[in-house]
């Protein structure tokens, strides 16, 4: 299974994918900071009593970010080889189907 993940990573380039890692924290960062800017700049007040709420809307922003992130990378990894027949050939090597696909899954789940 660990030499099916390495020839997957060799496979896929995923420095566009660690790009989009990293503009999507950007972004989430630069969203809650607005919203703390926007309502300091018009009431003078700040919008969290506790610190506790706004890591809450930025925990909720993250998993929402991620989990569009994690499934277009699925859709990327593992239906892309259904559409180009990658998959049609990998399924005629002697490693389960399981195997194989488990590796694509395992894999998304680590980045």
């Amino acid at each position: 299974m660990i030499h099916l993940m390495k020839l997957e990573l060799m496979k896929e380039k995923f420095t566009g994918t660690l790009i989009a890692l990293v503009s999507i924290m950007l972004f989430c960062l630069g969203f809650v900071v607005l919203i703390c800017y926007s309502t300091l700049a018009e009431d003078g007040t700040f919008p969290f009593t506790t610190v506790q709420e706004l890591f809450l809307i930025g925990d909720v922003l993250y998993r929402v970010c991620f989990i569009v992130f994690a499934g277009v990378l699925i859709a990327r990894v593992v239906v892309g080889e259904f559409d180009t027949g990658n998959a049609r050939n990998l399924f005629t090597y002697p490693i389960s189907r399981k195997k194989l696909l488990g590796c694509k899954l395992l894999l998304v789940s680590l980045i």
